[in-house]
């Protein structure tokens, strides 16, 4: 397939944006529509998509596949009577499902909606959604919105949902995402943990409530969430434990991510800094930390780590990472040192050790540590039953060995 560009006048599309930035593609009727030759010929059709920024920059980029599937079709895509498009039917499907979800869960699956698939596919007929425009998606939510592997995921899960509801709406026969490869765990989890030495370091240089909310992260393990949610009746000092039962996401209490409750251990230096933390909190509330200009617990842990825990990495000259490592750091501490993984795991509030291990495998301590060491002092060919006892010679010939028993 040729391709050559259009010149074409500096203009504006109609949200805005100098259109001449766009050698493929152009703005009409409030939607791109292609503009390229083909084969020597000029190819001008309509995409069916938005005319936004975003959308103008997808098609702009992924030209070649927007051409293949309007040729495929032998037309141009365009919204017949009767179809349903994929920002009609996705609100239908978020809105069928939302009793199923926590309201924060809600919340992500909208937001993710609104902000990611309905700039690219909102206009689009549900039924002309191919695996190719999904792939090419993807790859522009990477390489041109930055966005993580484990963000991309989650988008990713929410238009699978609605495509699943498509399907049994019999609305398409297959979803697109059938058979697709998806986002691997590895990109998905993006860990970079601390070192213990590290830990000590941040530690030492932490000050006041921050530092205890440090060594709790570091050393329970538990979701950042979780911790903000953490009440004084949570706290049992003469037992050394901690019930965890609900978490603070986006000022909204609720559940565990996995809606369970679980009784994890306070580790000594966890113990300490809920001690010097009694004194700040301990009389003034039930919340163990809390924002001293609401009073009240903290509603987002983003704002910890924007004005607390990078501002202290950068200090520390110890690069930007997100504040959920602290967690990472809890496991993948505890695994390399040889824990045991069902204690991890619960600590963690995994649902089962096979969760931990699916994602902490390559932290687990030296594989090439020797194993089952107890074997070299036993001699297993030897019958602990001394009645039993049997007697083994050897003997060596030419062509074999003959194992002997008397």
């Amino acid at each position: 397939m040729a391709l050559d560009t259009i010149p074409r006048p500096q203009s504006t599309g109609k949200n805005g944006g100098d259109m001449s930035a766009y050698k493929y593609c152009r703005s009409r009727d409030g939607f791109v529509h292609l503009d390229v030759i083909v084969d020597g010929k000029r190819f001008r059709r309509s995409t069916g998509r938005p005319d936004t920024p975003a959308n103008l920059k997808y098609v702009d980029k992924n030209w070649q596949s927007e051409v293949d599937r309007i040729l495929k079709k032998g037309q141009a895509e365009v919204i017949e009577e009767g179809e349903i498009t994929v920002e009609k039917y996705g609100y239908k499907s978020l809105h069928a499902n939302r009793i199923d979800r926590k309201d924060t869960t809600n919340t992500d699956y909208r937001q993710g909606f609104e902000k990611h698939i309905i700039p690219i596919f909102g206009n689009i007929p549900i039924s002309k959604v191919k695996q190719s425009d999904l792939k090419a998606w993807q790859t522009y939510l990477k390489e041109e919105k930055k966005l993580s592997g484990k963000r991309i995921h989650a988008i990713s899960t929410v238009f699978q949902g609605i495509m699943r509801d498509a399907v049994n709406d019999e609305l398409i026969t297959k979803s697109p995402f059938y058979g697709m490869k998806g986002v691997s765990r590895a990109a998905m989890k993006e860990i970079t943990p601390f070192t213990f030495d590290e830990v000590r370091y941040i530690l030492s240089n932490a000050e006041g409530w921050f530092k205890n909310w440090l060594a709790v992260a570091f050393f329970t393990g538990m979701r950042t969430g979780e911790i903000n949610a953490l009440s004084w009746e949570d706290i049992s000092i003469h037992s050394g434990k901690i019930i965890v039962r609900k978490t603070m996401t986006r000022g909204v209490m609720s559940t565990t991510k996995t809606g369970t409750i679980r009784e994890i251990d306070m580790l000594p230096p966890v113990l300490e800094a809920l001690k010097e933390q009694f004194k700040i909190t301990g009389l003034k509330g039930e919340s163990v930390f809390y924002s001293r200009w609401t009073q009240e617990a903290f509603t987002n842990t983003s704002t910890l780590g924007r004005y607390h825990f990078k501002p202290l990495l950068k200090r520390l000259l110890l690069g930007d990472r997100n504040i959920y490592q602290t967690r990472h750091t809890f496991a993948t501490m505890m695994i390399s040192k040889g824990e045991d993984i069902t204690w991890v795991s619960k600590m963690l509030g995994h649902s089962n050790p096979a969760i931990t291990l699916s994602v902490y495998t390559k932290y687990r301590e030296d594989q090439s540590v020797k194993r089952a060491s107890f074997l070299d002092q036993v001699d297993v060919f030897k019958s602990a039953d001394k009645s039993r006892e049997c007697h083994v010679s050897v003997t060596q010939s030419d062509s074999d060995k003959l194992l002997k028993i008397s």
